[in-house]
């Protein structure tokens, strides 16, 4: 795991929130439509325990883990900009 995947998988272990509400007082339908995409996501990995890792008034980063096809423990960290996943 490189310094980088070191640093999203503490801000991953470090939240507590699971859903937008437990975030925003409210929230845009932008940020709804990004938050089904991150469930998606992970329901369709077979993913559990996701997390808002951290959200400012403009976007929110999610992660969750998952199993890969070689049997690893993996995490996937979804941003507004990129998805990226790896090995832990």
């Amino acid at each position: 795991m490189t310094k980088f995947q070191r640093g999203l998988y503490s801000n991953y272990l470090r939240a507590i929130a699971t859903e937008l509400s437990q975030v925003y007082g409210s929230h845009s339908a932008a940020k709804d439509a990004a938050m089904q995409y991150c469930k998606e996501l992970q329901y369709n990995l077979g993913g559990h325990d996701g997390r808002i890792c951290s959200a400012n008034s403009f976007q929110f980063s999610y992660a969750f883990r998952y199993v890969n096809e070689s049997g690893k423990d993996c995490l996937a960290y979804i941003t507004r900009d990129n998805n990226r996943y790896f090995e832990i």
